[in-house]
């Protein structure tokens, strides 16, 4: 006789609940590390670096190569450009197409949505506007400096290439900070809004990286933090140890 199998709780589920134990659970310290460092370096910038950058405005605008420079990042960083990122991305990653690619447009709409809502709330004008204090007026106001919708896009973007793609992180890394400072070089945002529009971009790729993680788990797979492979199978772009 065969043995009899009790029936587990369905999947869906299951999933909300194994969602909120990962993050719970003391695995994703780093999580809640770097988001505490980007927090603290935010403060730090508008304490510090954000006036001062944004004095400097004539200086950089005289230097041709820095403002063009600038216009590069943000053109990689628009819609054009990010849609040609991210398909890139897309297709490295092969026969994972379909799942980064709803992470992507997940993270995508997340990010998008955090960060038109901070803006409206915020109020903040853009450096070209106001260089002489800090300033948020809050609701109502058509200033939309605070949080920069392009680094916000840029780090989520990053921060899921990096998950499929671990040995190329610090390219997707690099190449989201290159976009995001393109933005205090062309004097449109603070140092301030373009680090906690990282916050922003990192925070929304990393909860959809738990709900679709670069490889289907198994019965047998624990949760991994993104950015890390797994022990069983290979990642797209890791198939072999460093």
């Amino acid at each position: 006789m065969a043995p009899h199998h009790t029936v587990s709780q369905s999947e869906p589920e299951k999933r909300p609940a194994a969602f909120f134990r990962r993050l719970n659970s003391g695995r994703y310290s780093r999580f809640y590390l770097i988001v505490a460092c980007l927090i603290l370096a935010t403060l730090l910038c508008f304490a510090f670096v954000d006036i001062p950058s944004a004095q400097l405005d004539e200086t950089i605008a005289n230097t041709s190569w820095l403002v063009t420079l600038g216009h590069v990042a943000t053109k990689a960083g628009a819609r054009v450009g990010g849609f040609i990122l991210s398909a890139i991305v897309v297709l490295l990653a092969w026969r994972w197409w379909k799942r980064i690619a709803v992470t992507i447009l997940s993270g995508l709409a997340l990010q998008t949505i955090l960060t038109d809502i901070i803006k409206h709330v915020s109020g903040r004008p853009r450096p070209e506007a106001l260089d002489t204090m800090i300033a948020f007026y809050g609701p109502g106001h058509h200033y939309k400096s605070f949080p920069s919708g392009h680094a916000s896009f840029a780090f989520m973007l990053a921060m899921v290439a990096a998950a499929y793609f671990p040995r190329w992180r610090w390219l997707a890394y690099g190449g989201a900070t290159f976009i995001a400072l393109g933005r205090v070089i062309l004097d449109k945002h603070f140092p301030s809004d373009v680090v906690f529009g990282a916050l922003v971009g990192y925070v929304a790729a990393y909860l959809f990286l738990q709900i679709w993680p670069p490889r289907p788990p198994t019965a047998s797979d624990h949760s991994v933090a993104p950015g890390h492979s797994l022990n069983t199978g290979a990642t797209p772009g890791d198939h072999t140890t460093d």
